[in-house]
């Protein structure tokens, strides 16, 4: 499990490296949410990304979410937008405080910021990357085709899809996995570990 990098389009590689394998983040984008779009531009482009060329701005009505829509973005080689949603600011405290996977900052861009160049300073190109995206309500009307077809492309990496769909099925280097409960992501983070341990036994069946 420690040979894998997961990079995913929302909060399941936090709890992938907090809970699952217990070890650092290796990768910036913990605790975010990555849109399809930026999701297949990060896929492609990756090892020519200039990841420290970024900035934390205010993003205000690019995401759709029942609690709020303005949050702290990093925008990445001004092209690709992540949101943090759960870093919130906070001005009357001295010092970041955390509750759960949240963290309440009296300077929010510069918590995202820092939090951002910390952590992607430790990427590991060498390992075997696995690509984690999430079909929900923040992704309506996109083509999760496109993100399918990639995964064709590019045998050296694992794709992995979770979706209430139930016309899409696994393949040589895609899994494809249920989404049974939108507020439970550490569950299914749990259902990637054991989808990931079929595939390295090489098992057929992986659902």
């Amino acid at each position: 499990m420690n040979d894998y990098c997961v990079i995913s389009s929302n909060c399941i590689s936090g709890f992938w490296y907090r809970d699952v394998v217990g070890k650092e983040y290796e990768i910036p984008f913990i605790w975010s949410i990555v849109r399809l779009s930026d999701m297949l531009t990060l896929i492609r482009e990756f090892d020519t990304i200039d990841f420290e060329n970024s900035v934390a701005v205010m993003s205000k009505g690019e995401l759709k979410r029942n609690d709020g829509d303005e949050w702290a973005k990093v925008v990445v080689d001004g092209k690709i937008n992540v949101y943090f949603v759960h870093f919130k600011e906070d001005k009357e405290l001295d010092k970041e405080v955390k509750v759960g996977i949240s963290v309440f900052s009296p300077d929010v861009l510069a918590y995202t910021e820092q939090a951002w160049k910390r952590r992607s300073s430790r990427i590991p190109y060498g390992k075997k990357r696995v690509w984690v995206f999430w079909d929900d309500a923040i992704n309506t009307n996109v083509d999760l085709e496109e993100f399918i077809s990639i995964s064709e492309d590019r045998k050296d990496e694992l794709f992995v899809l979770f979706t209430p769909e139930t016309d899409k099925t696994s393949r040589e280097n895609l899994i494809v996995l249920p989404i049974t409960d939108y507020n439970d992501v550490p569950k299914h983070a749990e259902d990637l570990k054991t989808a990931l341990k079929k595939f390295e036994n090489g098992q057929s069946s992986i659902l």
